[in-house]
């Protein structure tokens, strides 16, 4: 439980500091849902987060739209046991999401299992395309659109 409250007290921090930065937050929440929630709702409004590696339900995902906040989605999407987020995929709005590999890890189908590269980020646009019957495309350039925002990238 200790440990527990000096992760919360850092997690804190780090808002702290990219709030006087003016800075977006990239947020790798496993196994503490209502914990990093709790933590990162009254920030809300005031910066932005990404919830990396996201393989949750349409409903948290929801929450964190509600709240201002975006998903990122990775190999995890092409997995034939990924329904929950194969059904979340589908509802999301455009706008909200962004596609990446975690590399090395999380490499999409038929890769699972190997070392995951970057190069595969294009079998993560197609299974994304094919669940929001969107061509890859209009997939690419909606999540990359959506990824320059959040990282206030200068435009192409």
């Amino acid at each position: 439980d200790d440990l527990k409250n000096r992760q919360s007290i850092f997690f804190q921090q780090q808002l702290d500091l990219a709030l006087e930065l003016k800075l977006n937050v990239v947020i790798h929440q496993r196994d503490s849902w209502a914990d990093t929630l709790t933590t990162l709702k009254p920030y809300s409004g005031r910066l932005q987060a990404v919830f990396h590696c996201f393989s949750g339900t349409s409903a948290q995902a929801q929450e964190l739209f509600s709240l201002g906040h975006s998903i990122s989605l990775t190999g995890i999407v092409t997995f034939k046991n990924a329904r929950e987020l194969h059904s979340c995929v589908q509802q999301i709005p455009t706008g909200s999401f962004f596609l990446e590999t975690d590399c090395p890890y999380l490499a999409p189908e038929p890769h699972r299992g190997k070392r995951c590269e970057p190069a595969y980020t294009r079998q993560i646009a197609e299974k994304v395309a094919a669940l929001r019957n969107q061509s890859i495309e209009e997939i690419s350039r909606e999540t990359s659109l959506a990824a320059e925002q959040f990282f206030r990238l200068p435009p192409r």
